[in-house]
């Protein structure tokens, strides 16, 4: 009987020890919260944006001289205070950068060109630099502009 009950115990300890392996990690941590799930990241010198959400990862760029957006979805990573963003493929590559401590951030968006396409667009290369976050907005004027009297 001793056997049996030691076969019985050995055999589902195997059994579980795997999926207890593949729980997920739990944070004994907490990290600082997002004031909010929508990122503003705004151009201090073009006043281009870009709208990131940290619960869905979607994402929307506009720029300011021709009104051109562009949206889709990215993978949004968070590790305290810092917030890592990023959508890739063969068309086009947004990435972006947030440290929500300082309320600063930095943001690539690169549109490739397709060739062979009769509607082939312009290859585009967008650059944003936003050192103060708690300004940004959703409209089309630059940080200098919108701090003036």
């Amino acid at each position: 009987m001793k056997r049996v009950l030691c076969i019985l115990v050995t055999v589902t300890c195997l059994l579980v020890a795997p999926v207890v392996a593949q729980e997920k990690y739990i944070t004994l941590y907490s990290q600082p919260i997002p004031e909010s799930d929508l990122i503003t990241i705004q151009d201090d010198s073009t006043g281009n944006f870009l709208l990131i959400s940290l619960s869905s990862g979607e994402y929307k760029f506009y720029r300011c001289r021709d009104g051109l957006t562009f949206a889709g979805i990215g993978t949004v990573k968070l590790n305290g205070c810092a917030v890592t963003f990023e959508s890739i493929d063969k068309l086009h590559r947004v990435l972006a950068s947030v440290d929500e401590c300082d309320q600063q951030a930095k943001a690539a968006i690169e549109i490739f060109t397709r060739w062979g396409n009769k509607f082939d667009i312009e290859p585009i290369k967008e650059y944003l630099s936003d050192s103060n976050m708690r300004d940004s907005t959703t409209e089309c004027t630059t940080k200098a502009q919108s701090t003036k009297p």
